[in-house]
């Protein structure tokens, strides 16, 4: 085989063209792998840049928990309209509530309203199974909140296994 054939067929696809456009199709790959990156990236900063408020969460003693007049108390059940999802009761003043429900979730924060009133009570204790979503142990806070009780304390019962 003579070096002239040898060379052109070590060229391969970039031998055809003017000469100006095989600069140009030798970077192609290189620009699609370029963008590509460029796309990953814009799309995951989308993600880590995603809306909230970050804030640190003081720690709490046992004694503050011991000072909260009120508690409630919830878990998570099996949903009663046949979803297969769970729905979180709250158990407070030996009634049950479904936080699912707008009514029930109205009648917790009238219940709440009495007996801050009736009691003067200025804190609520929360305990929550670890399997209660956070969302709802955030509505039960804010509904104690509206309730006119000024400190809410949060405690986990870990799953028994």
């Amino acid at each position: 085989m003579n070096s002239a054939r040898r060379n052109a067929r070590a060229r391969g696809i970039w031998r055809f063209g003017p000469a100006w456009a095989r600069g140009i199709c030798a970077a192609a790959p290189w620009l699609t792998v370029a963008l590509l990156a460029l796309g990953t990236v814009c799309v995951s900063v989308r993600f880590v840049r995603a809306p909230g408020v970050p804030f640190d969460l003081p720690r709490g003693t046992a004694a503050e928990a011991a000072d909260a007049s009120l508690t409630v108390v919830m878990v998570p059940v099996p949903a009663r309209n046949g979803d297969s999802g769970l729905e979180t009761l709250a158990f407070f003043d030996d009634a049950r509530f479904s936080l699912s429900d707008a009514e029930q979730t109205a009648a917790l924060l009238s219940r709440f309203r009495e007996k801050a009133f009736a009691d003067g009570a200025v804190s609520v204790l929360v305990i929550a199974d670890s399997r209660v979503p956070s969302g709802d142990v955030a509505a039960v806070a804010d509904i104690a909140r509206q309730s006119g009780l000024h400190k809410v304390v949060l405690a986990e019962k870990p799953v028994s296994r």
